[in-house]
């Protein structure tokens, strides 16, 4: 359950903004919830696909004004482009469902971006577009970041080798 969250890695907040990338059904945003005892400052969900989004909305529906649902998915620039919905593996593809997906730097105004302070990323691939399309976010504002290295092998290297191109201060745990 704390996957995106372990103890001796990350130290959560009261003051924390959540973005989660690849919201699914809203399981990880529970978990953040749950590991901070529901404080925290807000939850931004990105999700892509319609149907989870419903699902999202039944399951957090106490904290609606600290929790925003984003029916987008996050990517290196604003588009649409059609989805493959195969459940929890749901990708850019020749699907039917028609997306919109956003560039996080384009999306939040500078402010907004400025009071980001974790991000986590599980896109199913595209987790290197998404990184790229919130690149000034990283280098300025220094956001924890969890990003799932899983979907395609050159992940393994590429994307931690491009998070500390971009910001050679974080520290990088696999």
């Amino acid at each position: 359950p704390s996957q995106y969250f372990p103890k001796d890695i990350i130290n959560l907040s009261t003051e924390e903004v959540f973005i989660d990338g690849g919201g699914f059904v809203g399981d990880t945003a529970l978990n953040f919830i749950g590991q901070t005892a529901g404080y925290f400052n807000k939850i931004h969900i990105f999700e892509p696909i319609k149907r989870n989004c419903e699902q999202i909305r039944k399951n957090i529906t106490n904290l609606s004004d600290k929790v925003i649902l984003h029916n987008l998915g996050l990517y290196s620039s604003c588009e649409e482009t059609f989805f493959e919905d195969s459940g929890s593996g749901s990708r850019i593809g020749k699907g039917k469902e028609l997306v919109k997906l956003v560039a996080l730097d384009n999306y939040f105004s500078e402010q907004e971006r400025s009071e980001i302070t974790y991000i986590k990323l599980d896109v199913e691939g595209a987790e290197m577009s998404a990184l790229e399309g919130m690149q000034d976010t990283i280098i300025k504002y220094n956001p924890k970041l969890a990003i799932c290295i899983y979907h395609k092998p050159a992940d393994l290297w590429e994307l931690p080798l491009y998070i500390h191109k971009l910001n050679p201060k974080y520290n990088l745990y696999i």
